[in-house]
């Protein structure tokens, strides 16, 4: 399905697959708390695709199309949202007749960021709490934090959001982790989810 905005050339589209499948929560907006959408929400018309990458929540949709082919746009086919190969390390080196054959990417990929502590923060006792949150696209539930120190892994607990459904997890989940501390001093952190 090719959603086209107002603001031409501005172009994506969605997999029909991905559109009928039950767990999705795809819509058009035309309204945001029972008024009409503002402006600079989308007006007239809006897609919210939750767990899709930004660039699927079209604004100001112009025309719907149903077709087999995915939409010709910077936006959909170029390769700013193609996952290109590691070994190209740079934008000349891409073969632009190949890159309509790499899948161009459609949901959010897994991200965890830590959030407390801040650079430099003084740790007062033998531990250290760690905080932050993580999210997967595509609706798909954080089931596991891990904190990297001192090359040991150490389990995070997972706290608000953990109880969205399965499937329709739109929202971050936070997470928190306390960690033996053995020594003062400066250290890399890391998490994985």
């Amino acid at each position: 399905i090719h959603f086209i905005g107002e603001d031409m050339p501005f172009a994506t589209s969605i997999s029909t697959n991905d559109l009928i499948k039950d767990n999705n929560d795809i819509m058009i907006a035309y309204k945001m708390n029972n008024s009409d959408l503002p402006l600079d929400q989308g007006y007239p018309l809006r897609i919210i695709a939750p767990g899709y990458t930004g660039s699927k929540n079209v604004k100001w949709v112009k025309s719907i199309i149903i077709s087999d082919k995915e939409v010709e746009s910077t936006w959909q086919t170029g390769y700013v949202y193609k996952k290109i190969p590691n070994n190209i390390k740079d934008v000349k080196d891409i073969n632009l007749d190949e890159i309509q054959k790499i899948p161009t990417v459609e949901k959010m990929p897994i991200q965890s960021f830590i959030c407390y502590p801040e650079n430099n923060d003084i740790i007062k006792s033998n531990k250290m709490t760690i905080k932050g949150i993580a999210y997967s696209g595509g609706g798909k539930n954080i089931k596991k934090v891990e904190i990297l120190l001192d090359n040991k892994w150490y389990p995070a607990t997972l706290k608000e959001g953990t109880q969205q459904k399965e499937n329709k997890a739109w929202a971050w989940t936070f997470w928190e982790a306390e960690i033996p501390i053995l020594k003062k001093g400066s250290y890399k952190i890391t998490v994985r989810s």
